[in-house]
């Protein structure tokens, strides 16, 4: 992928926290240290995506290989565009994280966002998705890029966006819940060693809040907390 970075999401905001079902989840920038549990976690649950398994072979063979995760999280936490979700009642347990990236086009990306199974279905996923999104319209290049290019997207103006597997319908579901609108199938080209790999995937977006009228509140309710998500 190329693209601006985001910027030390650790100098946009303090850390996060979120109190849900009884379980306090802390959103915050990941530490260099995190390096090695975050790309545990990521391997863990990469093929908990409903479709995985229908990924090319050369593909799912790659994703299969825990070396490959530790160099992309060591980048995206040594660019400082990589959230982690803690569990704050658990000796600040790992259990979720994202990376944002601002594109060429204007727009920004989620581009992973991974919830270990067991804080599934507690408003973790809701929690940490809500930070990126928060970051990332505080972001002023984000407003720059996308002022300057002029993205057409289908809310009809500056959006953060992600792509799922076209499949994958819990993640869609949970994403909707979450106020992201389906623009349609793309053609991704999802990172493999030695080049990338061209995968039709579902694009979702949504419209990025003003940074003068702040990032909307996302209130936690049943609705959004009983999630299944890996996207």
């Amino acid at each position: 992928h190329s693209g601006s970075r985001v910027g030390p999401v650790s100098r946009r905001a303090k850390m996060l926290s979120t109190h849900m079902a009884g379980t306090t989840f802390r959103v915050r920038p990941a530490r260099l240290s995190e390096v090695a549990a975050v790309a545990k976690l990521w391997h863990a649950t990469y093929f908990d995506q409903v479709g995985a398994d229908q990924l090319p072979e050369p593909l799912q063979c790659e994703r299969r290989e825990l070396a490959l995760y530790s160099p992309r999280v060591a980048s995206m936490a040594d660019a400082g565009t990589l959230l982690v979700a803690v569990n704050g009642s658990a000796a600040d347990e790992l259990v979720g994280f994202a990376n944002l990236k601002l594109r060429g086009d204007g727009a920004g990306e989620l581009e992973h966002f991974f919830v270990a199974a067991s804080a599934r279905g507690t408003g973790c996923s809701a929690a940490l998705l809500a930070a990126a999104e928060t970051m990332l319209c505080a972001t002023p290049d984000f407003w720059r890029s996308s002022n300057r290019h002029r993205t057409e997207s289908s809310v009809g103006g500056p959006a953060v966006y992600l792509h799922c597997m076209q499949g994958n319908a819990p993640a869609i579901r949970f994403y909707e819940r979450c106020g992201f609108q389906r623009a349609g199938p793309v053609v991704h080209h999802v990172a493999m060693s030695g080049g990338t790999w061209p995968l039709t995937l579902l694009r979702m977006e949504k419209a990025a809040a003003s940074p003068h009228i702040g990032p909307p509140v996302m209130e936690w309710s049943e609705s959004i907390a009983g999630d299944e998500v890996v996207a």
